[in-house]
């Protein structure tokens, strides 16, 4: 059963929907080219990224935009029929997007599609998965996987360190947080992954019972902040992290 968001961060919600949406899908995007391309294709594709579900589309854009044309490697946890994986490679000309699900998609592996069958709770598997990519860095990562805690919270854990710095980590689907009874959602929903992003929106710290001190280490260290965000009235969450900038990293960039 759904519960009402307010105690989760409802008042954030708004904040950040009113700074990111105000704006409207009319401006130019700062790498050039129509701002609300992301918009069309995920429609295009049928992906539940799209203004019919979810409308996490609209959201991504104001944080995909500027990084629009150096974006190289892309990643996302779970693919189905590929329609996000194909927004994604239209979105991103220059980069190459990898997916993995538990199901086979070979079908769907193209020059500049990847995909690989991997457990995201597995961290073994992720490894494999990470062997198999090449093992640099990934720009922006996305979890549409399953959407239990136990797999949000291991693979935010273990794949962070293999985000850049400056790039995007995103958790879809939060609102599985508050399923109770499903997802590994128990009755004081204290574990949940919505609750981790909100303690860590509150504190500054990222505290989950699925991950290592190291993982825990490492994510505390290096998040520089996160956006809680919906569109449909708590209907549908979705949590982008953004990974901080290295002092070499700025120093070589200025």
């Amino acid at each position: 059963m759904m519960r009402d968001t307010a105690h989760l961060g409802g008042l954030f919600l708004s904040v950040v929907i009113g700074a990111l949406v105000a704006s409207g899908c009319e401006r130019r995007g700062s790498s050039g080219g129509e701002f609300g391309e992301l918009v069309k294709l995920a429609d295009r594709y049928g992906t539940d990224k799209a203004s019919w579900k979810h409308k996490f589309a609209e959201l991504y854009e104001h944080f995909f935009a500027p990084l629009r044309y150096s974006t190289k490697r892309v990643f996302e946890i779970g693919v189905l029929q590929g329609q996000s994986l194909k927004m994604l490679r239209d979105y991103f000309p220059n980069a190459i997007v990898y997916g993995i699900d538990i199901e086979d998609t070979a079908s769907l592996n193209s020059e500049r599609i990847k995909t690989f069958v991997a457990d995201q709770s597995d961290r073994k598997q992720l490894q494999a998965f990470l062997d198999f990519s090449g093992g640099e860095a990934f720009d922006i990562i996305i979890d549409d996987g399953g959407h239990a805690m136990h797999q949000q919270q291991i693979s935010f854990g273990f794949l962070l360190p293999h985000l850049r710095p400056g790039g995007y980590y995103i958790i879809e689907d939060l609102h599985s947080s508050m399923i109770e009874g499903s997802y590994g959602v128990g009755p004081d929903r204290t574990t949940t992954t919505l609750a981790m992003v909100n303690r860590f929106i509150r504190t500054g710290k990222i505290e989950s019972i699925y991950m290592s001190p190291a993982e825990l280490a490492h994510l505390n260290a290096e998040l520089e902040y996160c956006a809680l965000m919906s569109r449909n009235r708590g209907r549908s969450i979705t949590a982008v992290f953004k990974k901080k900038i290295s002092r070499a990293a700025h120093a070589n960039a200025q």
